[in-house]
């Protein structure tokens, strides 16, 4: 029984030291002997450090490491919903699954959690003993999901889905009232404390905003940009709001009023923030202007900052008139030839130009012979009085001149306008004396006195406007000035790429095969089919024995099919035999009066929308045309409602309009706007076209109309426009989209939808809009705009560049969340060929 009971109390007694002495009690510490015998008790020892448990300890390998919380920084509109991600990341920067993370909205601030990650059934099984809850309105539970899981938010468009991947979990919050959510996400799986907690702020904002809409003025005026900001709920005005403009590119402009490129603004008590843009220096081009709407730290509440809530784009383009001149003419040429210049003068601007005066300089080796359109001569000095050319609007002046002696000869062109425009340019002529040629006599032992070679002259004769695919011919007019024969006559052709010859390539070089007497003329026919679009020239050279050399250029411009009604462009008269020519320029023989006409038009329309047609008049001739008359007769689904032009007078169901004179490749247009009052799968309007030096020609433009769209609940409506209704080859234009909510309520998920004609290539820079824009190929996508105010305007900005002349439509599409049957609208242009 002892031993039982030693064996009981030895362990406990053992144990009872070892826990004194490990205590280290203090009351339990035994004397110790001084060995110098100084005193008898030596003083105890330093206490030893206490020993501290790590928390956490050293971090193990499958530790996490990060917590990461997006978006850090939103800002909102009251009511709406915002979601956060977060995700736990490992050291191997994976995500990691079944982690848990506590949210929490820190308190003072506005907001509440609304919805949340809710895990899965399955989640138990696979060791995640976290259960997603909501604790209160400010504070959630969640787990990391093991799922891919997209939010779409109930919305049929996939623009505002939120994707959440395997190791991240979710939340949303909202607030009804303006203030700032400081959102804060823990893991307390994660090993660093400064690692394990992320914060994200929301800013809750009452207010929506309209900026002004482009604006297009005359160079050196000034212009109000007015931006509105008003509060969403109540749509009553954002008082002390700041809007920044900035004039981010384009021409020197600045605002009122010390001239600077930026300014900064408040709102007014009607929520209006204006500036004023101005010039300096007028000068034509485009302004971009950014403006972004600020909220004052003062509307945030006792927290609040200063902040960008909004941002957009508009633009001041500044118009002006615009002068060119283009001189072609002869590289050389002989002593008594007829050279024939060419004078082009054009406005590459926006506006009118007016008092346009063409002047052409004569030298004192060339005489004036005549000219088309018929100019003054005074002095050694020719003028032409053009008058107003209209934006993109060209005239076309030939003028021929007899070379007098041998030499470089250098005519100048220029063309002055109102407002101190002014252009110019000179070409240069090689003009060579014949060199007489010996021919010796039958049964005579010498060589007589030479005769001078005689001069030749050389026309082409052909229309100057063709379609693509068509067969155009051309008449060589080559005519002997001189007084003796004209022998060993070699013609030679060199023509453009887009003109095909059936047989031969270029050069085409041939033996006129007979002598020319003095005074005719011999006429040759060449025909080429059009393979390509743009402007076609042709340089032919005549040279003929004693150093005969006489050069003609002639160009047409091609263009692709297109509209309703189109016929192909007429070709010139064949070839004629020879005969006598009297001296000056040789007309073609026989009528040489010819009106071309071309209607064009829609395809589709539908009963109750406006459609445009055009008719092109023009004088593709050889003569001025006069007392022109076009008549327009409508099929009944179509009823004319105005027109370009005031009409002469009515013919029946039909109307006319005339036209006093048409000069030499003259062009009229009228437009014709008609109404579709009926469904009909072929409606048309049949034009006639007479004058007095030409015969009729009748040409029709036709529509599909189709039955209305049913009315639809959205109010939105589109506008396309650009600057200019035409633009030259190579050259780069911006099309405008305005978007509108005329309707009472708000709208969403706008998207417009953009076809680029295959004749234009569409431009990244400067092609932007309230989203950002996808470009695949022709087609150009703007994402979705999320909400459209009633009232508010949305603004596109497409630019393209044009590579292939002829007329083309830019095509626009929209709908959105109540509009889901597109609307459609469209821009024509016509590209002007030659990069002119």
């Amino acid at each position: 029984m002892t031993r039982g009971r030693r064996c009981i109390h030895v362990p406990g007694a053992a144990m009872t030291l070892c826990a004194l002495l490990l205590g280290g009690c203090a009351e339990c510490r035994f004397p110790r002997i001084d060995p110098s015998g100084e005193r008898l008790f030596a003083a105890p020892p330093e206490p030893a450090s206490p020993h501290f448990k790590n928390e956490p300890g050293a971090p193990r390998p499958w530790d996490t490491v990060e917590l990461l919380l997006v978006p850090r920084t939103t800002i909102a509109p009251v009511g709406s919903e915002v979601v956060l991600l977060a995700g736990v990341r490992g050291p191997d920067e994976y995500l990691r699954t079944n982690e848990r993370v506590e949210w929490s909205i820190a308190p003072g601030g506005v907001g509440e959690f609304v919805d949340f990650d809710h895990g899965s059934c399955w989640d138990f099984w696979v060791g995640d003993f976290t259960r997603p809850h909501k604790v209160n309105s400010t504070l959630l539970v969640g787990s990391t999901s093991r799922r891919y899981i997209r939010l779409t938010r109930g919305t049929p468009t996939p623009a505002d889905d939120v994707t959440v991947l395997r190791g991240q979990t979710w939340a949303s919050v909202t607030s009804p009232v303006e203030g700032a959510s400081h959102v804060t996400a823990y893991a307390p799986g994660v090993f660093g404390w400064e690692q394990r907690k992320q914060t994200a702020t929301v800013y809750w904002i009452d207010a929506q905003w309209r900026f002004p809409p482009p604006a297009i003025n005359p160079a050196g005026s000034r212009h109000v940009f007015t931006t509105m900001v008003m509060r969403r709920s109540n749509q009553s005005p954002c008082v002390g709001w700041r809007v920044l403009y900035t004039i981010v590119d384009g021409p020197p402009a600045g605002f009122a009023p010390s001239g600077a490129p930026t300014a900064e603004v408040d709102t007014d008590a009607a929520g209006w923030a204006s500036v004023e843009i101005f010039q300096q220096q007028p000068s034509p081009g485009t302004n971009r202007v950014s403006i972004q709407v600020i909220r004052p730290p003062q509307a945030g509440g006792p927290s609040g900052t200063r902040l960008v809530v909004g941002s957009g784009f508009t633009s001041k383009t500044w118009s002006a008139p615009g002068l060119s001149l283009r001189k072609t003419g002869p590289a050389a040429g002989s002593v008594g030839a007829i050279l024939t210049y060419r004078i082009e003068v054009a406005n590459p601007g926006d506006m009118a130009t007016e008092g346009v005066v063409v002047t052409d300089d004569v030298p004192d080796a060339l005489s004036f012979m005549n000219s088309n359109p018929q100019g003054q001569l005074t002095g050694r000095t020719v003028q032409w009085q053009i008058g107003r050319l209209g934006p993109g609007e060209r005239r076309a002046i030939e003028v021929n001149y007899r070379a007098e002696r041998q030499g470089s000869v250098s005519t100048c062109a220029e063309a002055v306008a109102a407002g101190g425009l002014r252009a110019k340019q000179c070409v240069t002529t090689s003009i060579s004396l014949a060199v007489p040629q010996a021919v010796p006599t039958p049964g005579a032992g010498c060589v007589g006195p030479a005769a001078a070679a005689p001069p030749l002259d050389v026309r082409i004769l052909g229309p100057d406007r063709a379609y693509v695919g068509e067969l155009v011919t051309f008449e060589i007019v080559i005519t002997n000035r001189g007084a003796t024969t004209a022998t060993g006559i070699v013609i030679k052709d060199r023509y453009d790429p887009g003109l095909v010859h059936e047989r031969l390539q270029s050069p085409i070089k041939r033996l006129l095969g007979e002598d020319l007497p003095a005074g005719q003329s011999k006429r040759i026919g060449v025909e080429f089919r059009v393979a390509r679009a743009g402007r076609l020239c042709q340089t032919v050279e005549v040279t003929g024995n004693g150093g005969i050399v006489a050069t003609a250029e002639a160009c047409v411009t091609a263009t692709e099919r297109g509209g309703v009604g189109v016929t192909p462009a007429p070709t010139a008269p064949g070839p004629v035999a020879p005969g006598p020519t009297p001296p000056g320029p040789t007309p073609p023989a026989g009528p040489t009066g010819r009106v071309s006409l071309k209607v064009t038009g829609p395809q589709t329309g539908t009963v109750g929308q406006d459609v445009d047609f055009f008719i092109e008049v023009a004088n593709d001739g050889f003569q001025p045309l006069t007392n022109l008359k076009v008549l327009a007769d409508f099929d009944l689904a179509l009823e004319p409602k105005a027109a370009s032009q005031e009409k002469a007078g009515d013919e029946g169901e039909a109307i006319y309009w005339t036209i006093a004179s048409l000069s030499l490749r003259e062009t009229k247009k009228i437009l014709v706007r008609c109404t579709c009052t009926k469904e009909a799968w072929r409606a048309c309007i049949r034009v006639k076209a007479t004058a007095v030096e030409a015969p009729m020609v009748s040409k029709e433009g036709c529509v599909a109309i189709r039955a209305a769209a049913a009315p639809s609940t959205s109010g939105l409506s589109m506008t396309v426009g650009t600057l200019t209704g035409s633009i030259a080859e190579g050259k780069e234009l911006t099309y405008v989209i305005q978007v509108t909510n005329k309707g009472k309520t708000e709208d969403g998920q706008v998207v417009v939808k953009v076809t680029v004609p295959p004749e234009m290539i569409p431009s990244l820079l400067g092609t932007h809009g309230p989203t950002r824009a996808n470009t695949q190929g022709q087609t150009i996508e703007f994402l979705p705009v999320e909400r459209i105010a009633a009232g508010e305007m949305l603004t596109y900005r497409v630019r393209v560049q044009a590579k292939k002349a002829g007329d083309v439509r830019l095509k626009a599409q929209l709908t959105s969340r109540a509009q889901r049957q597109p609307i459609h609208e469209e821009a024509r242009t016509t590209i002007i060929p030659g990069g002119q």
